[in-house]
């Protein structure tokens, strides 16, 4: 089940047959939000000690269930390992309307 607001929500799903034969479902590639994707005055943020990808999220009053998108543009694959100064761009709510 994908919830209203994940990143995989509007991602096809593709029905494929697994090894033993019985039929399964997977998502298909997301396409992934970049900084060029950004249409708004770019923010910048430095972490700080204790932030963490959803408060930051928050601090620009943007849903925290949509910190994966500030983690898309910042090009963050470990969001458990943000460094205190580590500069973030920070999406609008209008970057984040078209996702």
């Amino acid at each position: 089940m994908i919830f209203p607001g994940s990143r995989y929500e509007g991602v096809p799903i593709v029905p494929v047959q697994a090894k033993n034969g019985r039929p399964a479902k997977y998502l298909e590639m997301r396409e992934r939000i970049t900084q060029d994707d950004i249409e708004s005055d770019v923010r910048i943020y430095s972490v700080e000690n204790g932030d963490t990808l959803d408060l930051i999220a928050s601090k620009f009053g943007l849903p925290t269930r949509l910190w994966w998108l500030i983690a898309d543009v910042n090009d963050i694959t470990d969001p458990f390992n943000l460094t205190i100064g580590q500069e973030l761009i920070i999406p609008s709510t209008t970057d984040f309307a078209k996702r």
